[in-house]
C-alpha cells in the first residue's frame, strides 16, 4: 500500500475530513448499504450516483464513490441564445473510520457534498452528523502546523518553504485575519510569534512540504475546513506521502 502511486485527475489530490456521528450504525450496516447502491450510468436527463469496491475491515469502511451531474452549455443558433446539457462524471473515494469517528473523502467539493447528502438522506432516522474538521475551533491548528514543519524540515530544510500563511481569531478588535506572503515563512520570526503576540491561530498555509519519501510537493492546508490539496508530480503522488499528511490532521482532530 505505501508504495502505491495515486494518479488523481486534475492538478492534484483533494482531501476533506469530517467528524462523523451516526447513532446505532455499525460498519457492517454501512457496508451493506453502500454495496446496495451501485453506480449505473446516467440517462440523458437524470444524474446518478453509486458505490463500487466496497470493503469493511478493522472498523473502517472504504468505497469508491461515482457521481454524475448535468452541466449547462449555452450556444448561439442564429441570433438566439439556447441552452443544452451534458452529463459530467466524477469519481472519488470515501473512507469511514468508526473507531476515530472520521470520514475521509478524496475528490472534489461536489463529491463531498453528494456523500454528505447521501448520509443525511439514507440514515435520517439515526440523526447523522457529518461536520468538517476544524482545527482552529478545537485549538489544535498550531500544534498540527508545528508537527508538519518539523517533520518536513527533518527531511529537507531547503525544500521546506511555506509561501503563504493566514492567521485568524486575532484578539485585536480592528483585525479579523492576517495574511503573510513570502519565502520560508516558517523561519520568519515576525510570523512565528504573531500568534503569541496577538492571540491568532494559523488557519491556512501553503507552500512546499517535504514528505516521508523525501519528495517535495506543493501543498495547501486549510485548518478551518479540514481540507488538504497535494499537487502531483509527473509520476503522481505516493500513497504513503498522502497518508502521512492526512493522518497528521486526523491525529490533531481526535486528540
Amino acid at each position: 500500500m505505501s508504495s502505491r502511486i495515486i494518479s488523481p485527475t486534475g492538478p492534484g489530490l483533494s482531501v476533506k475530513l469530517f467528524h462523523f456521528e451516526v447513532n446505532r450504525l455499525t460498519p457492517a450496516q454501512l457496508e451493506s448499504k453502500l454495496s446496495s447502491v451501485q453506480y449505473t450510468p446516467p440517462t440523458k436527463d437524470t444524474p446518478s450516483e453509486g458505490f463500487a469496491s466496497v470493503e469493511s475491515k478493522a472498523r473502517k469502511v472504504r468505497a469508491e464513490f461515482t457521481i454524475s451531474y448535468r452541466v449547462p452549455v449555452r450556444y448561439y443558433e442564429g441570433n438566439e441564445v439556447k441552452k443544452n446539457y451534458y452529463m459530467s462524471v466524477e469519481k472519488g473515494m470515501v473512507l469511514v473510520d468508526f473507531g476515530k469517528k472520521i470520514v475521509e473523502i478524496r475528490g472534489s467539493d461536489r463529491i463531498a457534498r453528494r456523500f454528505r447528502r447521501f448520509i443525511y438522506s439514507e440514515f435520517s432516522e439515526n440523526a447523522p452528523s457529518l461536520l468538517p474538521v476544524d482545527l482552529v475551533e478545537s485549538k489544535s491548528a498550531k500544534k498540527f502546523y508545528a508537527s508538519i514543519i518539523k517533520a518536513s524540515e527533518l527531511k529537507s530544510k531547503e525544500n521546506t518553504n511555506i509561501l503563504y500563511a493566514v492567521y485568524s481569531n486575532i484578539t485585536a478588535q480592528s483585525l479579523r485575519r492576517a495574511d503573510f506572503r513570502g519565502d520560508y515563512l516558517q523561519n520568519k520570526k515576525e510570523v512565528t510569534v504573531y500568534g503569541t503576540m496577538h492571540g491568532g491561530t494559523i488557519a491556512l498555509f501553503s507552500g512546499t512540504i517535504t514528505y516521508p519519501s523525501n519528495t517535495p510537493l506543493k501543498t495547501v492546508v486549510n485548518c478551518e475546513s479540514g481540507s488538504l490539496f497535494i499537487y502531483k508530480t509527473e509520476d503522481g503522488i505516493l500513497e504513503k506521502d498522502a497518508r502521512w499528511l492526512i493522518d497528521e490532521m486526523i491525529t490533531a482532530a481526535t486528540e
